[in-house]
């Protein structure tokens, strides 16, 4: 595993009411970019939000301190035309990054079908996970059609995207790929990939895996992680939320675990690195909407996928993921 690293959020407006990192500070990416390099054992960092002068900045600070950079930008809820014109932006100031690290990455998007209009049903990202998920659980041949209509849309839209983007990018472009999108990947130098599996699914990521070596690119993995909490190995992070939004605790039935996060990190990691992946992205670093509470139905962290612990008056702790990480980082 050459590229060890994790993503960092510099501010993504989820819905339109959401703003991840309204109270990010230079002082305070610095601070934390500094932890992902000398303490977390990272040789990578994986940038992601949708403020161009944010990701520009925060790449900048992670160059700066002897890190790959990934950047990631991600415009939710946005129509193919304001999504093509803004990853058009941010690709010409990457070229700008670029000059200063050749190595540097550009990932034009992530999981598309969810975060962009227009290629599943629904306006906003969250009613188009909605109807994903409910569709998943009900006719699998109803989903399947609905899927093939998206992944042809998503490709037909990557192939103007990616053209476009070249013109003004002349490194590496990859695309972040949710497991349910068919990609073709001849677009990219990179085969990146976003993967959320209970361990019961190994044997089924592993073919994935081989199938895909057969093209001779390299494959990323540019999300995987897990939330805190008891049974998230066997159940699959992602495949259900802890948290009642409407009273912002935790529903019953949840118990924290860092230790089973941990475990679950440990299990990626290893297994990546067995598979030859080229490179892996934690996720994330920290979301701070999850805080953290010795009051279990408040402790809001158990359903994130922070690997620190965000306390209510924003200062972190590493969790039990951390120092996982930065063992199997420091020496692999």
């Amino acid at each position: 595993m050459k590229i060890k690293g994790i993503c960092y959020d510099t501010g993504t407006g989820f819905t339109p009411t959401y703003f991840s990192r309204d109270k990010l500070t230079t002082k305070t990416m610095q601070k934390e970019i500094k932890i992902i390099k000398n303490e977390l054992n990272c040789n990578a960092v994986r940038i992601y939000g949708d403020r161009i002068n944010r990701l520009m900045s925060c790449s900048k600070i992670a160059i700066d301190n002897n890190l790959e950079v990934w950047i990631s930008p991600r415009f939710v809820d946005r129509t193919e035309e304001e999504t093509l014109k803004l990853t058009g932006e941010c690709a010409k100031e990457a070229e700008g990054l670029r000059k200063l690290n050749s190595e540097l990455v550009f990932v034009v998007g992530n999981e598309l079908t969810l975060d962009m209009t227009g290629l599943l049903f629904g306006e906003t990202a969250q009613k188009r996970v909605q109807y994903l998920w409910h569709c998943k659980d009900g006719s699998f041949a109803l989903l399947k059609e609905r899927l093939r209509n998206s992944n042809e849309l998503l490709n037909q839209f990557l192939e103007k995207l990616v053209t476009y983007t070249k013109n003004s990018f002349k490194g590496e472009i990859t695309y972040g790929a949710g497991e349910w999108e068919q990609i073709n990947w001849d677009f990219f130098d990179i085969i990146s990939l976003n993967r959320y599996l209970p361990k019961s699914e190994k044997e089924k990521l592993v073919r994935e895996f081989r199938k895909l070596k057969e093209s001779g690119k390299p494959i990323a993995i540019t999300e995987f992680g897990s939330e805190s909490y008891a049974g998230v190995f066997d159940k699959g992070p992602g495949r259900c939320d802890p948290v009642d939004w409407k009273n912002f605790e935790i529903k019953d039935g949840f118990k924290r675990s860092e230790k089973e996060q941990a475990d679950y990190m440990k299990y990626d990691l290893e297994l990546f690195e067995k598979e030859g992946i080229l490179a892996t992205f934690v996720y994330t670093f920290t979301e701070p909407l999850y805080t953290y509470s010795k009051n279990p139905k408040k402790d809001l962290d158990i359903g994130s996928c922070n690997v620190v612990r965000v306390y209510a008056d924003g200062h972190i702790e590493p969790k039990k993921s951390f120092q996982v990480i930065s063992n199997f980082y420091k020496n692999h």
